[in-house]
């Protein structure tokens, strides 16, 4: 699972990024959803066993990503959909369940969005949700 947090989140000191053209790597095409599921204690910044904050770059804006092994979906926020103008599908209808039981309806779906990592670069289709 990938999250992709707004700028003003932060990783811990010392994870830098060093972001280098490499070969995309291709995620699997998300799969119809009624509802997705985010861990509170991810969104919050408490760490969890299988859990880890990248930096990284969308369409020129660094991001915080996190991951997490044990997730089934991939989110972005929908401000930075907005900001960079990211195209997004608004027919796919899902909600979000958050951790601690706060439900929120999704915005869309954001195809084949490029991500840049540290030396890797994903294309992943993301849930956004604000």
């Amino acid at each position: 699972m990938l999250f992709i947090l707004n700028e003003e989140e932060s990783i811990g000191e010392g994870e830098g990024s060093d972001t280098q053209k490499a070969e995309p790597l291709e995620i699997k095409q998300l799969e119809a959803l009624d509802e997705a599921v985010i861990e509170y204690r991810a969104i919050t910044s408490l760490t969890t066993k299988g859990t880890m904050k990248l930096r990284g770059v969308v369409k020129g804006k660094e991001i915080i990503v996190l991951t997490d092994s044990g997730a089934t979906h991939n989110f972005i926020h929908y401000e930075l959909v907005k900001e960079k103008k990211i195209p997004m599908d608004r027919n796919t209808q899902f909600g979000v369940i958050i951790g601690d039981g706060t439900s929120c309806k999704g915005k869309g779906i954001c195809s084949r969005v490029e991500i840049q990592l540290e030396g890797l670069t994903i294309v992943a289709d993301l849930l956004a949700v604000d």
